[in-house]
C-alpha cells in the first residue's frame, strides 16, 4: 500500500533562482519499495518553506490540485524559487500519503546589476572611495559566479559647477 512520497526536484534538489523547475513524486510503501499501482489522478496539497528574495520577489508554486500518476510517479511543473540564501523543502500530501524533500541547495542566477556602496554623506568637490561593489542577480542575491577582473565604466555628471569637467578617477 502507498505510504509515503519520495519528493525530488528536477535537478536533484539543486535549483537556480528564477528558473522554473518540476517536482517528481514517487509513491513508496512503508519499506521504501515503489508502489507502481498508485495511478490515475490524485489531489495534491503543497507546502514549502520557500521565502521571498532579498529584494521582495515571491517564489512560485502550482496551486493545490490534481496530478496524474503513472506507475507511482508524477511530475509536476511550475515551481520557481527566488532566494539563494535559504535551503527550502517542498512537501506533498494526498490524504494519508505524504512526503518532504531534503533541504534544497538554491544557486543565485547570473549577475544583472551592481550594488555599490559609497560613504554617506559625500561632499561636493571632495574625493571619496567606493567601499564595495557587489554583483547581484535579478532577485537581489549575490551572484557568486561573477568574479575576476572587470572594467567599470563611470557615467556621472556631464559637467561639474567649478571647471566644467567631471571629477573622477579609477584604477
Amino acid at each position: 500500500d502507498a505510504a509515503v512520497f519520495q519528493v525530488n526536484t528536477q535537478h536533484d534538489n539543486e535549483e537556480t533562482c528564477g528558473e522554473v523547475f518540476s517536482v517528481i513524486l514517487r509513491c513508496m510503501d512503508e519499506f521504501g519499495n515503489d508502489v507502481s499501482s498508485y495511478v490515475h489522478v490524485h489531489h495534491l496539497t503543497w507546502t514549502w518553506t520557500a521565502v521571498t528574495s532579498p529584494n521582495g520577489v515571491m517564489p512560485d508554486r502550482p496551486l493545490n490540485g490534481n496530478a496524474d500518476f503513472e506507475y507511482g510517479v508524477a511530475t509536476i511543473p511550475g515551481f520557481r524559487l527566488t532566494n539563494a540564501t535559504q535551503t527550502p523543502t517542498i512537501s506533498a500530501t494526498d490524504g494519508n500519503v505524504r512526503g518532504t524533500s531534503t533541504a534544497m541547495k538554491i544557486k543565485p542566477n547570473k549577475a544583472v546589476f551592481f550594488d555599490i556602496a559609497v560613504p554617506s554623506p559625500v561632499t561636493v568637490n571632495r574625493p571619496f572611495n567606493i567601499s564595495k561593489i557587489v554583483a547581484k542577480d535579478t532577485f537581489g542575491n549575490v551572484a557568486l559566479s561573477y568574479s575576476g577582473d572587470k572594467i567599470l565604466l563611470y557615467s556621472g555628471p556631464a559637467t561639474d559647477t567649478v571647471n566644467g569637467n567631471p571629477g573622477y578617477t579609477y584604477a
